[in-house]
């Protein structure tokens, strides 16, 4: 935990102080000796740049050393953006092969007997890949590139021992580089030192404009961390990872496959855009987070005298004095319902009806196995906290009601005073258990299954707010 609230330190120390370098040379600007060496790859090779251009139109990769871009994320740098790419590459596409063993040392001459030599028990191999990565930025205006606006050269090498190298296991590596917002194409190869073989990707996507995000709230990407360490020094230049990536003076390794263990905490991390410090320059964010089951196909098929609630929200309006809920709800029973009400339960903070409201469903007749619609809008008359939904027919019966997703753990709502947000969620579900007329409460690890995070952040000072979901597991 010290650990944790250290690195917080670090980043609100970041955000302060724009740690994080807003542009960051192709080549090193200390490293003299590397300087050097990279004087000569200061640009895109001819050869490469012409089979990049070659497929700029129709994005088709070269497979001379195939790879592929899967992921990215961004992260505020400044006036620019810090992207984060996420590759996959085989390990025998990399060409690892037994660094040159050293030089022995000769023996000194013995005059005794030598004894019987005894076999040397075999020692692991160091295995060494280099390469070559060359980033290529297109501006796209209407899905067509129309300039190149940075050219970058990264040099890859990579050591592993032979006891643990699977040649058919594809690896995850990561390279960062900041950009200014806009629209982009990444044209990346990746080649021998020879320049022999060429392989080739093409990657679009969108930085946003974080100084025209005033009037609402946004988010960078939210992704899952399993580990966060504090580097001495920020990077100046541009380096290829294996696993992790760097954010200023953060090296961090992520959870790309948003899957935890039980008892394992949800770490997440983002970034707001939109928020607004007040005129003692600080921030005052509030996020409320619930945890909901997804329910699977087997479970819904199971259930035959039922409605199931699919997906369903509820706003307020600008002012705060209009609430609306809208949905869609299924009938699994074999028969025909008629005049199904929707009803919308305002809850406070601790869970008490405030107020309630109801409204027909858009169809009057829900035939077996069809689906529906449905919104409820009114006037608020106390703040709100949550809001419920049910379903009963006009005559004021209620209906059994399946939900596809059901709230599991609600938190108490969480404060902040940066938009970085960096926070370890405890997975930890509150059980009700009845044995006769007593009731016990207990505390368990959230079980396995496939779980969303419900986000629900505000901006304090500004009043706006944003709703987002999160998928993960638990296995």
């Amino acid at each position: 935990m010290r650990t944790k609230k250290f690195l917080l330190a670090v980043l609100l120390l970041f955000f302060f102080s724009s740690l994080l370098l807003s542009s960051i040379s192709a080549l090193p600007a200390t490293q003299k000796n590397r300087k050097e060496a990279q004087a000569e790859k200061e640009f895109i090779p001819k050869e490469v740049k012409s089979v990049l251009l070659k497929d700029l139109k129709t994005r088709q990769a070269r497979l001379d050393i195939p790879f592929s871009v899967f992921k990215h994320l961004c992260l505020p740098a400044r006036n620019a953006l810090h992207n984060i790419f996420f590759l996959k590459l085989k390990n025998s596409d990399l060409g690892f092969s037994p660094l040159a063993p050293a030089p022995k040392k000769p023996e000194e001459k013995k005059e005794e007997k030598k004894e019987e030599a005894q076999p040397e028990p075999s020692q692991p191999v160091q295995l060494m890949a280099s390469f070559n990565v060359f980033l290529q930025f297109h501006l796209l205006e209407n899905n067509i590139p129309t300039k190149i606006v940075k050219e970058v050269y990264v040099p890859g090498n990579f050591q592993v021992e032979s006891t643990s190298y699977d040649p058919d296991k594809e690896e995850v590596y990561t390279i960062g580089y900041p950009l200014l917002p806009g629209n982009y194409l990444l044209a990346m190869a990746i080649t021998s030192l020879d320049l022999t073989k060429i392989g080739t990707f093409y990657f679009e996507f969108s930085l946003p404009d974080a100084a025209s995000i005033t009037k609402k709230l946004e988010t960078t990407p939210i992704f899952l961390v399993k580990e966060m360490k504090q580097m001495q020094a920020a990077e100046t230049i541009v380096e290829i990872h294996k696993d992790f990536f760097t954010y200023s003076y953060l090296q961090i390794l992520p959870n790309l496959e948003s899957v935890i263990r039980p008892g394992d905490p949800l770490d997440i991390f983002f970034y707001i855009f939109g928020t607004q410090p007040n005129e003692q320059q600080k921030f005052n964010i509030e996020t409320k987070y619930e945890v909901l089951k997804l329910l699977n196909d087997q479970d819904i098929a199971k259930a035959k005298e039922t409605l199931l609630l699919e997906a369903w929200s509820w706003s307020l309006s600008e002012n705060k004095e209009q609430f609306e809920v809208r949905g869609e709800v299924k009938n699994l029973t074999a028969t025909e319902i008629k005049n199904v009400e929707a009803v919308a339960y305002l809850l406070d903070k601790s869970g008490a009806v405030v107020q309630q409201q109801f409204a027909p469903i858009d169809v009057s007749s829900l035939g077996a196995n069809q689906t529906s619609t449905f919104k409820v809008q009114e006037k608020i008359s106390s703040a709100i906290y949550d809001v419920r939904v049910d379903f009963r027919l006009s005559s004021g019966e209620n209906i059994p009601v399946l939900r596809r997703e059901e709230v599991v753990i609600r938190f108490e709502p969480a404060l902040y005073e940066i938009p970085i947000i960096s926070h370890a969620l405890p997975m930890k579900q509150t059980v009700l258990t009845r044995t006769g007329t007593e009731e016990r409460r207990e505390t368990r690890d959230l079980a396995a299954g496939n779980y969303i995070l419900g986000l629900q952040i505000a901006d304090n000072i500004s009043g706006y707010t944003v709703r987002k979901r999160f998928e993960f597991s638990v296995k």
